[in-house]
């Protein structure tokens, strides 16, 4: 499953043309609008009346630049939750070194950044092993938003 959170429609269409075949949900607007709380309220719900559909998976939160913030506020409130996200063109101060270690030490199991200098990419990777957190970088195109979908998406246990 990947739930995604863009600025606007296209952007929402691009991700969903790049995740392959896993369930898709996305929410699109300003910036911390009012939808991050129907968003909490609609992954309780379904996570209350389907949990045999949720919870063995990876569920990905995917976020574009402008919503990076909105997207490390929810890995924060739910890491075992969402166990990977897609982070692309992230804000560096808003993926910081802390917030990704807190995240890995919480659940959160990988990490993709899609566009992203390679210098933030080494960053981050070197705190991979001490967070128990899978980190990548991926270029930012079409096929490297493709393979970060991919890579998120890994789970033995799980549907790709």
């Amino acid at each position: 499953m990947v739930v995604a959170l863009t600025a606007t429609e296209k952007g929402c269409e691009r991700a969903e043309r790049a995740r392959g075949s896993a369930f898709f949900v996305c929410l699109w607007g300003p910036p911390s609008g009012p939808y991050a709380e129907r968003l909490r309220e609609g992954l309780k719900e379904l996570k209350r009346q389907f949990p045999e559909h949720v919870a063995p998976w990876p569920v990905v939160l995917f976020g574009e630049k402008e919503r990076t913030a909105d997207v490390m506020n929810l890995a924060a409130e739910e890491p075992g939750f969402f166990s990977a996200l897609v982070l692309e063109r992230a804000d560096r101060v808003l993926v910081s070194n802390t917030r990704l270690y807190s995240y890995g030490q919480k659940g959160g199991k990988r990490v993709a950044l899609v566009g992203v200098p390679k210098e933030e990419e080494l960053r981050a990777r070197g705190l991979s092993a001490s967070a128990h957190l899978a980190v990548e970088g991926f270029p930012a195109s079409s096929e490297g938003l493709a393979g970060a979908f991919r890579f998120a998406l890994v789970d033995a246990d799980g549907p790709k």
